[in-house]
């Protein structure tokens, strides 16, 4: 049995428990925390707080836990209890997506909500090479398509096989730097930023905000043809996008020099907000876009989304 086809027995599994569950509202989607074991964890998860107070589900939506964090048990068990006991003091249910970062932490890479009106999932299988500003991306796009070829025609050309594709490769590669590491990794300090040190992924991951939101709407229209909206994060620039009847939105991230936003689902409502930095913590802040689900093939939108003058100070680079 090949490693997708292991991997496609377990989503399976996980899929057919929640991926197309109904989860009580109001419900919160933040992305891209990127909690580390090697910074002050405990302190970040408390200031968070505020965002899921008065919902009753919090949907993590991939980079949870940066990947050192995400493949060790006992570290990657206390940041999460942690983070549970949080959501739990505010009366919350987590629920927590894989992405290309923390994809050891579960095989669930999505969800389909509102009567599959609403598709979340991170964001890294929108990208052939899942992440296109690391140095190793040509390795790992061809290691997904020799993954995505192994496959049944129908099973690849499904929602299911391109996420099973995504997380099987990245679920390969942490778990072998993990045994070439004698089994725990550590995160030795940057003293500059990476981007300086590759330009060449500095310049891919410009390509990939630019290109980014016509990929999702590409994908959700493929893969995922109910889906009005795509809720996801994975680039950290964070915006809403219109583009070929499908509403992009991305959630950004909490990373340094991040603008991270947080997404509400409540009785047909989508509401975009940014998140305020204030101190006692992250709260929600002004609605950036909102729109209602309507029967018609696209919603209804109200609001607005981010202007493209201020797109750039959105968005913060993704680590390599």
């Amino acid at each position: 049995m090949s490693d997708w086809e292991i991997n496609a027995d377990k989503y399976r599994a996980r899929e057919m428990m929640e991926s197309h569950e109904d989860l009580a509202g109001p419900i919160t989607i933040l992305s891209d925390l990127h909690l580390d074991w090697f910074t002050n964890w405990r302190h970040s998860i408390d200031r968070l707080g505020p965002l899921w107070s008065g919902c009753r589900t919090v949907v993590f939506n991939g980079d949870t836990l940066n990947w050192c964090t995400a493949v060790d048990e006992a570290r990657r068990q206390e940041v999460l209890g942690r983070l549970r006991k949080s959501c739990d003091r505010h009366q919350a249910r987590a629920v927590f997506l894989a992405g290309n970062s923390d994809s050891a932490l579960t095989h669930r890479k999505h969800l389909a909500m509102m009567g599959q009106r609403v598709l979340v999932t991170h964001g890294d299988a929108v990208f052939p090479d899942l992440s296109p500003w690391r140095r190793i991306a040509g390795m790992i796009g061809k290691q997904r398509q020799y993954m995505l070829q192994d496959m049944d025609p129908s099973q690849r050309d499904s929602l299911e096989g391109q996420l099973i594709s995504a997380h099987a490769v990245m679920r390969k590669l942490q778990l072998s730097a993990k045994a070439n590491t004698g089994g725990r990794l550590s995160t030795p300090p940057r003293e500059r930023p990476w981007w300086r040190e590759n330009p060449a992924g500095l310049k891919a991951i410009l390509r990939a905000w630019r290109q980014g939101p016509k990929l999702a709407a590409r994908f959700c229209r493929r893969f995922a043809p109910k889906a009005q909206v795509i809720v996801m994060g994975h680039t950290h620039r964070s915006g809403v996008w219109r583009i070929e009847g499908k509403t992009v939105v991305n959630t950004g991230s909490f990373g340094r020099f991040g603008r991270p936003a947080v997404v509400s689902l409540d009785r047909g409502w989508v509401v975009v907000r940014r998140i305020s930095r204030e101190a006692g913590g992250y709260v929600p802040g002004a609605v950036v876009a909102s729109f209602f689900l309507s029967d018609m093939a696209g919603p209804a939108m109200t609001g607005r989304a981010y202007p493209r003058r201020r797109r750039a100070a959105l968005a913060v680079p993704p680590p390599p």
